[in-house]
């Protein structure tokens, strides 16, 4: 009743606007946005989520960068914003995405992972692609496809404020939808065509669920090492599993890579950020930011036996 109440509110001020039911064949996001499509009038697609908000023009700003840049594929930047401790990890998250890691691909790869919030693309361009496709990132890999189709990508200066997911159970179900959709980019960009430098650094976002879960793998071998290792010293006994080249392999030297290395690096990276953004006050979250991934990891783990029939809605 409430969209169909926004449905009137809008045809009264001259917007065209349509609650379209889709057929029921699939429950998934994609599906239904694909079924939408077939119903859109103009030369162009953007898409948002119900809770989001945008500035007021985000809309007109995205439309005149895609016809003065001639871009075929513009994406806004967004913020996840909760009250809980989570949500403050994920604000973080997302705010390294759109300001560290999306200008770095769009310069060096000429593409990137899209978002379904802020999204404006061509329908001329979406068509060609077949729309999204049906899988549990649809976004992501529609990003790789249009990527190696030769599409021009642009970064939009415009803030998407998106609702965090609102407690635990829901944070994992994200994560895991997240990094289970990401195993499915990586198995198609295997057999995808594209050069080189694209296949690696579309290839680093989408290995997030291997690489953190060995080091949540390795982590957690390591605490184990050093539990069994002060028990059984009083008893003049040593645990020679740990000690064993097997356990000393990429697992092991991988968590390390990310304690010493990566972790500052990222952490720095992380505090930035929050100053260009003027979110100071989510700075001192930065330096925890190590637990975060402890959760990440252990999501990536499960999301090696999560299906991909059920897509599983965000509760926010």
């Amino acid at each position: 009743n409430e969209i169909l109440s926004w449905t009137e509110k809008l045809g009264r001020i001259g917007i065209a606007a349509r609650t379209i039911l889709s057929d029921g064949k699939s429950r998934t996001k994609p599906h239904a946005l694909n079924q939408a499509i077939q119903w859109a009038a103009g030369e162009y697609c953007v898409f948002y989520d119900a809770s989001d908000e945008i500035d007021r023009d985000q809309i007109e700003k995205g439309i005149c960068l895609m016809t003065e840049g001639g871009y075929d594929v513009v994406q806004s930047r967004v913020l996840r914003k909760g009250s809980s401790i989570l949500s403050r990890f994920l604000l973080l998250d997302t705010a390294i995405w759109y300001w560290k890691y999306l200008p770095v691909l769009s310069r060096f790869c000429g593409g990137f992972p899209l978002s379904g919030e802020g999204l404006f693309i061509k329908k001329s361009v979406l068509q060609e692609a077949g729309c999204f496709p049906e899988v549990l990132t649809e976004d992501a890999l529609l990003g790789m496809m249009l990527t190696q189709r030769g599409k021009r990508f642009g970064i939009l200066d415009s803030l998407v404020i998106e609702k965090a997911p609102k407690n635990l159970r829901s944070h994992i179900r994200q994560k895991l939808r997240w990094h289970r959709g990401y195993l499915t980019c990586l198995r198609k960009l295997v057999s995808m065509k594209m050069p080189l430098r694209q296949r690696f650094f579309f290839f680093l976002p989408f290995s997030v669920p291997l690489t953190a879960g060995l080091a949540f793998v390795g982590w957690s071998l390591t605490l184990v090492a050093l539990i069994a290792g002060m028990a059984l010293r009083p008893l003049h006994l040593n645990s020679s599993w740990a000690d064993s080249g097997a356990y000393f392999g990429l697992v092991h030297y991988w968590s390390f890579f990310l304690a010493y290395i990566g972790i500052p690096l990222t952490v720095l990276s992380t505090i930035h950020v929050t100053w260009c953004i003027k979110l100071l006050d989510h700075a001192p979250m930065a330096l925890l930011m190590p637990l975060y991934w402890v959760f990440v990891g252990f999501c990536s783990i499960c999301s090696f036996f999560r299906g991909t029939a059920d897509w599983g809605k965000t509760e926010r």
